[in-house]
């Protein structure tokens, strides 16, 4: 059981590192190693051979023939191209090269075009080396998409009430190809430069009326899908408000989102990139307070009873209307001050113009005890107070960054979304310490032991207001020993600041490591998955406990010990 864990474990690690791709693959057959005759030596491929990748969700292709692929080996000495065949007609035995420097070039196509419809040219370039009586075995050389790839899409509602002469052109670099409303196909185009410039422009009719919009977009590359998605919310509800995302979509990573958003009256004019505010959607204001700027919590502003001496409140007017919804979002990177609301009693998001006895009495009185105004108190008013104030000492007691997001409705429909973000950090407060590291183990008492069990949770919160120096952790166990961790991790002096290369792979798949902890003011890391893997570790038939004894010292000094105890099948 322990071998297997060992391995198990291995192979955990090892897949974090890993992605995968759908694609078509062709073999080449394993040659036999020819006599050495001449300073030269030999090329072969692996039995993975050449492979395309093919995403469905990049290239509408199911299949590639890679047999017309054009293969050439070409040297670095010279650039003379050595070798010139299609895939198709690919040497059978080992091909024999002067001892140097080479390159393979895979393209599908000699020549990429300017710009057409649903043509995908791929290619590859793999360097080699060639040493004297040797042979280098090529492993997979995987082709992908040479051009870029892109597309215009509506959602389903706006799509149905677009006019004809809708249409979007699309420009990179001197070619440009044009996109009626019904087109369904995706352009490529080829990259003149390894970073180009796309530009959007954009022509819609609705309800009798030509609305223009135009981006430009930096930065874009051969190999990627730039996916343009238009959109026009509460498109039922008459508010004519466009929105343009464009997502960078590349075929051999992860998907990344980049996106950029316009937005545009229905108008004729063209909106600059860095998008509009819309003038008739409520205002939200905190005096003496600029929004976009995160608000420091600090100790001077508190009284030695602890009030908060600085006014936290939010005006909101409705903008010559009366409020519809008022949705309040609580987010933070502090655990313990999300525990801390539920214990309140407060949701982490809510709309107080919905908020009742009635509807949500327990809600509704958290919020009024803390001086929230809910129901008619917003519903249809003109304008309104949010005091947030009261929340502060409650709030300071929580190192880390916690947003507030205030998104409100008028009854005309117009809508504004407005981030309100607090930071607590005690170790920038005026030279202040702020006091020795502390350990918590969010949602427990972690003075206690506790049996490990599926539902037990282990996430664990250190603050450490002057930076953290140290952090070590010792294992205290009377059947978790050497022997039954069998190489995956010590005992003693589990180092994860500077952790020893024969454990960092395992450690950092569940620890924060290195960098991670260094310096920093405040951690938050889960290791409940580990918790299973204990209990595999140790024989069904013992029992016993786990204490992980953590050990933190900050940049002042100030040591801080805690135990996490756990009992193992007890």
């Amino acid at each position: 059981m322990k071998n297997f864990m060992k391995s198990a474990c291995a192979l955990l690690v090892a897949a974090f590192a890993m992605t995968a791709c759908s694609s078509d693959k062709t073999e080449f057959q394993q040659p036999v190693k020819p006599l050495v005759t001449s300073d030269t030596g030999f090329l072969c491929f692996s039995e993975e051979g050449l492979s395309v990748i093919t995403d469905a969700e990049v290239v509408r292709a199911s299949s590639i023939n890679t047999d017309d692929f054009l293969c050439k080996i070409i040297s670095d000495e010279d650039g003379s191209v050595v070798e010139n065949f299609t895939y198709g007609q690919k040497p059978t035995s080992p091909i024999e090269l002067k001892v140097g420097s080479y390159k393979l070039i895979v393209v599908s196509h000699e020549t990429i075009p300017a710009a057409e419809w649903e043509s995908p040219t791929y290619g590859a370039e793999v360097p080699f080396t060639i040493q004297k009586g040797e042979t280098n075995t090529l492993e997979t050389v995987k082709c992908k998409l040479s051009n870029i790839k892109v597309s215009v899409g509506y959602a389903a509602d706006l799509y149905n009430l677009l006019e004809t002469g809708s249409q979007t052109d699309v420009t990179i670099g001197a070619n440009t190809m044009n996109f009626l409303y019904t087109e369904e196909r995706a352009a490529f185009f080829c990259a003149e430069q390894e970073e180009n410039t796309m530009t959007v422009d954009m022509s819609l009719n609705y309800a009798g009326k030509n609305s223009k919009m135009s981006a430009t977009i930096q930065g874009v590359k051969a190999g990627q899908w730039r996916k343009i998605t238009v959109n026009m919310p509460h498109v039922n509800e008459g508010n004519v408000v466009f929105t343009i995302t464009i997502e960078t979509l590349t075929v051999d990573q992860e998907i990344v989102v980049d996106v950029a958003e316009l937005v545009e009256q229905m108008a004729e004019t063209v909106i600059p990139d860095e998008g509009v505010v819309d003038p008739l959607a409520p205002i939200i204001t905190w005096e003496g307070h600029d929004l976009a700027e995160s608000f420091q919590l600090k100790a001077s502003h508190f009284d030695q009873d602890g009030n908060c001496t600085v006014p936290v409140v939010f005006d909101v007017d409705a903008n010559n209307s009366t409020f519809k919804s008022f949705v309040v979002n609580i987010e933070s990177t502090s655990a313990t001050f999300m525990q801390s609301l539920e214990d309140m009693n407060i949701l982490t998001e809510f709309d107080i113009c919905q908020v009742t006895s009635a509807t949500n009495a327990t809600l509704n009185t958290a919020l009024t005890m803390v001086g929230i105004p809910t129901g008619t108190k917003v519903l249809g008013k003109a304008a309104i107070s949010v005091p947030l104030t009261n929340l502060m000492g409650i709030l300071y007691e929580h190192q880390g960054t916690h947003t507030f997001t205030l998104t409100v409705t008028n009854e005309a429909g117009h809508t504004v979304q407005q981030p309100i973000v607090m930071l607590v950090d005690k170790a920038s407060e005026g030279g202040s310490t702020g006091g020795a590291p502390e350990v918590e183990w969010v949602g427990y008492d972690i003075s206690k032991a506790y049996t490990i069990t599926p539902e037990l949770t282990v996430q664990i919160e250190v603050s450490a207001p002057a930076g953290i120096k140290a952090f070590t952790v010792d294992i205290d166990s009377d059947v978790l020993d050497a022997a039954a961790l069998d190489g995956l991790l010590p005992v003693e002096n589990i180092d994860l600041i500077n952790p020893d290369p024969s454990y960092v792979d395992f450690l950092s798949s569940l620890f924060p490591t290195g960098d991670q902890v260094k310096n920093q003011t405040f951690l938050s890391f889960d290791i409940t998955s580990f918790m299973g893997m204990l209990d595999m570790l140790v024989d069904a038939a013992d029992k016993g406990y786990a204490n992980f004894v953590l050990h933190v010292t900050d940049n002042n000094g100030a040591k801080t010990d805690a135990t996490l105890q756990l009992l193992i099948h007890q």
